[in-house]
């Protein structure tokens, strides 16, 4: 039976999810109130799902496939925005929340309060992206709330299993903490590579489109498990880099398959985004039940929950505030202006800051928290860290989620430099394709010997660029190699000035994107003449 529930919760949220966006409002956060409701209900089935298989169900896919829309490119242009957030912001984070919490229960051990650190340190991939794609956030910010949700849960969780270690007297493969990140780091990422490398090269055996991106589907599932329970490193990085190294291949692909891919990802993303919040909101009762069990009234938790929430934000504004301005102070220094990509005005960080929301890692981590220790240290009360974290995700999701329009129309209302900065490279991107038209016609220029009409050859493109109808009953054979020949040299251009960061990953992509719909025209074009 509790199969048919959890068909039905997904049916409802989908429905949900649909009728909050038609009428204008979050949808994944309206999901989360909604279902939050409905745990309140008497005799409602209570479904429960291992924490464990809800990481793995839902972390690799969306971790797959964000790092994939985000692109290594991206990623290295702003690596040092990214770095800084997600390795050494949650670090931090992780510790101070900890200090906090063992300082206002310091009867307590430091490694339950570390597992709290640890649990509600990390934003959360699903709810930037959900969240962030449905508020259009600008790109450059939302490539950077991307790329430090991917990687953060690393850090995170290896401190959480450090800390649970230490708790539970089990054995780790290193007694330090930060040999036991370098190595679950390092590790997941070797591992995602050399699995990227792997699935690319099996990829490239197959013809079918639809079997490309069945198998590409399976790809994040199999990393994930391999790096962690075959070589206990961190399968969150192994997914990362492998989502990395696969969607580099994907550019050279054929167009069904890149369309299908990315019409195939984009459903499963919106599937589990909106079952996570569901399934978040129908925990609500029940961690407040559970908190009735502790050692501390329902009163004091929500207390300290809201001082860990203020401590979560000013520990991340004030790592986000100094970063900036050491840049600047940097860049002063040594006489180098700083490059608008990876430059932030104080209004974007106002807004970078304010966006920490956590989720389903934070849910997923807590409800793996038990309720006391094996050996019966008295000490110990896991409803409340339970309660504590689940007070922390409500507060980020609906407070500050709900927020995040209305900061981001008071300080994101234009900004010259950036507006300045995509005019130049749109520019840029439409010489580039300009440039390889005119190869295009030279080369074919050339190996005709003067037998073609380079003059038609153009009105050729003229008119396909007006999106007139030049397929006509009379048409030249030689025009669909041409117009295949300029797409395709469009396409190398572009991959490469991408690669030599010469022209933005976004635009490039966005242009690479509507090549290839403009090749799948040209099939449909063919195909119909050929009929």
């Amino acid at each position: 039976m509790e199969i048919i529930y959890l068909l039905v919760v997904v049916l409802l949220a989908v429905t949900f999810g649909a009728l909050a966006e038609r009428w204008n409002t979050q949808p994944h956060i309206s999901v989360l109130i909604i279902f939050g409701v409905f745990s309140f209900i008497p005799n409602i089935p209570n479904i429960v799902i291992d924490p464990y298989v809800l990481i793995e169900i839902v972390l690799p896919p969306i971790l797959f496939s964000s790092a994939r829309n985000l692109s290594s490119f991206k990623f290295m242009q702003l690596r040092t925005n990214i770095i800084s957030l997600g390795f050494g912001l949650v670090a931090v984070s992780a510790f101070v929340v900890a200090f906090v919490f063992h300082t206002l229960i310091p009867f307590m051990p430091f490694a339950a309060a570390l597992l709290l650190g640890a649990t509600v340190a990390p934003p959360d991939a699903v709810s930037a992206v959900a969240i962030g794609k449905k508020m259009h956030l600008p790109s450059k910010i939302m490539s950077v709330l991307t790329g430090e949700s991917l990687i953060n849960d690393s850090v995170a969780l290896t401190l959480f299993s450090f800390a649970a270690s230490q708790l539970y007297l089990k054995e780790e493969l290193f007694s330090s903490p930060i040999l036991l990140m370098l190595y679950t780091t390092i590790v997941g990422i070797l591992v995602g590579i050399v699995f990227g490398f792997i699935t690319n090269s099996i990829r490239r055996l197959f013809e079918n489109p639809s079997l490309i991106t069945v198998f590409t589907l399976i790809i994040p599932f199999f990393v994930y498990f391999v790096s962690e329970e075959i070589f206990y490193a961190s399968g969150v990085m192994a997914v990362v880099s492998a989502g990395f190294v696969v969607e580099k291949s994907s550019l050279h692909l054929n167009y069904d398959t890149r369309i299908q891919e990315r019409n195939l990802w984009r459903s499963v993303d919106s599937l589990l985004e909106i079952f996570v919040f569901a399934y978040m909101g129908l925990q609500i009762h029940k961690i407040i039940l559970d908190q009735a069990f502790g050692n501390f009234t329902p009163l004091y938790a929500l207390g300290v929950g809201f001082l860990i929430i203020l401590v979560l934000l000013v520990i991340r504004f004030a790592w986000i505030f100094s970063v900036h301005y050491i840049t600047e102070f940097a860049s002063k220094v040594l006489n180098k202006s700083s490059d608008i990509v990876g430059k932030f005005t104080i209004k974007e960080n106002v807004l970078i800051s304010w966006a920490g929301m956590r989720g389903v890692v934070t849910l997923a981590a807590a409800a793996s928290i038990p309720a006391d220790l094996p050996q019966g240290d008295l000490s110990f009360d896991g409803y409340f860290i339970k309660f504590v974290a689940m007070i922390v995700v409500l507060f980020t999701l609906i407070i500050q989620g709900s927020t995040l329009p209305i900061l981001m129309k008071k300080t994101i209302k234009f900004n010259p430099k950036n507006r300045l900065y995509l005019n130049k490279e749109y520019a840029k991107a439409q010489r580039i394709m300009v440039s390889a038209v005119k190869r295009a016609i030279k080369y074919i220029e050339k190996e005709s010997a003067g037998a073609v009409d380079t003059n038609y050859l153009k009105y050729v493109w003229d008119q396909y660029q007006r999106l007139d109808n030049v397929y006509g009953s009379d048409k030249d054979e030689f025009v669909d190699e041409f117009l295949q020949d300029v797409v395709e040299g469009q396409r190398i251009a572009l991959i490469d000035a991408m690669s030599s960061q010469e022209l933005d990953p976004d635009v490039a992509k966005l242009f690479l994107r509507r090549l290839d719909h403009r090749e799948a025209g040209l099939a449909l074009s063919n195909l119909n003449h050929k009929k």
